[in-house]
């Protein structure tokens, strides 16, 4: 195993010297307000040199920079293979906020290529390797059938079906169900049958609670399913164990699916859509789900990312930005699916559950992003109160992210 701390040290105790004196051999080592990155600057550049070490962090040097530069220039050099995140994002901040990207070897560092925003929305459709945005998102977003074996199983769906209390979250994989952003029910196809699973579905125990089925769920079967079903839903609702009766993320994410005009999606609300972002990393590219995305009032596209306040979360508006950059590139998948029209815009809606009145807090480097962002980028921001009651009666309202 890699010794990260050592590395760091080495790299920015040594090694990011000669980096920053490649990129401006006038610039002297600042304190460092952050132990991933070292610190050059100037009275009118601030330098931050992240090491191959930081790994999936290093995409933080963005956000912590645009925070920490105040009125100098911020100028950043990242290891010449992770630097997708930071290079999609830095076009789509106001000029007088967009950072210099440089790229290094260990060594040295040069400029990187610069980018616009239609190189940033391309550069998505390239990672696809030739397949199309549609192609991708129909196999992506069609979630599993049994085929001949659904029959096995129909009395337990249409019964899930039914049950109020439950939401549907199929996926590629399985067929689910969650109460309150828990799941409390699946079925896949295995290799010679069906697997039922209910109840709390525990990673570290993924046997737990199972059916493997070769042929129809019996009547003792499917009384036990619903037992473990209905024992599930009680203790997210309203059981001991704090692991699972949690007012959390997914949570949030399962009232605003049943109330989506609440984030201002009037009709067509998809929850964990399937999409890509980018990572400062060497592969570049890694899974995403969008919480949410359907059309408003004005039948655009609403493309949503949600946070808890409680989530200090620097890169929060970031990955906002990732997936408003994905959906466009996505454009033709996105709007065939949800019927919207060929003009519909797509936007961004940032969305934090707060448990308190009054302004939330967030994060000094969320506020600092939201000013960098150029004026034509189409976002806004809200405020969801009430979503974490036994019984959930969200509000939503405008948030103002600006420092």
């Amino acid at each position: 195993m890699p010794d990260t701390a050592a590395e760091r040290k080495l790299f920015n105790g040594s090694r990011a010297d000669a980096i920053a004196a490649s990129v401006d051999d006038r610039l002297v080592r600042e304190p460092r307000r952050s132990d991933r990155f070292a610190q050059f600057g100037d009275a009118e550049t601030v330098l931050l040199v992240a090491g191959e070490q930081e790994e999936r962090a290093i995409e933080l040097a963005l956000a912590y920079g645009v925070a920490w530069a105040g009125r100098r220039r911020l100028v950043l050099a990242l290891p010449e293979e992770s630097s997708t995140a930071t290079a999609q994002r830095i076009p789509w901040l106001r000029a007088a906020a967009r950072p210099a990207l440089w790229l290094h070897d260990g060594r040295r560092a040069v400029p990187a290529p610069e980018r616009n925003r239609e190189d940033t929305v391309a550069a998505v459709t390239a990672s696809l390797g030739g397949t199309t945005s549609e192609a991708e998102f129909r196999r992506a977003a069609t979630a599993l059938h049994l085929r001949d074996r659904a029959d096995w199983v129909t009395e337990l769906v249409d019964l899930a079906t039914r049950d109020d209390r439950l939401d549907p979250a199929h996926t590629q994989s399985e067929r689910s169900w969650h109460h309150r952003g828990q799941r409390v029910l699946s079925v896949v196809r295995t290799s010679g049958g069906v697997r039922v699973r209910a109840g709390i579905h525990h990673s570290a125990d993924p046997e737990r609670h199972t059916w493997p089925l070769k042929g129809p769920l019996s009547a003792a079967e499917l009384k036990a399913i619903r037992e473990e079903v209905d024992a599930a839903i009680a203790a997210r609702s309203s059981g001991d164990d704090p692991a699972v009766r949690r007012d959390d993320e997914h949570l949030l994410q399962a009232v605003l699916r049943r109330n989506p005009a609440v984030v201002g999606i009037e009709q067509q609300a998809m929850r964990e859509v399937p999409a890509w972002r980018p990572t400062d990393t060497a592969r570049g590219w890694a899974r995403g789900y969008v919480d949410l995305v359907g059309l408003d009032g004005n039948g655009d596209v609403l493309v949503t990312e949600t946070k808890l306040e409680k989530n200090a979360d620097p890169l929060f508006l970031l990955q906002g930005l990732d997936y408003l950059i994905w959906a466009q590139a996505y454009r033709a998948a996105l709007t065939g699916r949800l019927g919207a029209a060929d003009g519909a815009r797509i936007r961004l809606a940032l969305v934090v559950g707060a448990r308190s009145d009054g302004a939330p807090h967030l994060p000094a480097y969320t506020r600092a992003l939201a000013a960098a962002l150029d004026d034509d980028v189409p976002w806004t921001a809200r405020v969801v109160r009430g979503w974490a009651e036994p019984d959930p009666r969200p509000v939503g309202e405008p948030l103002d992210l600006l420092p």
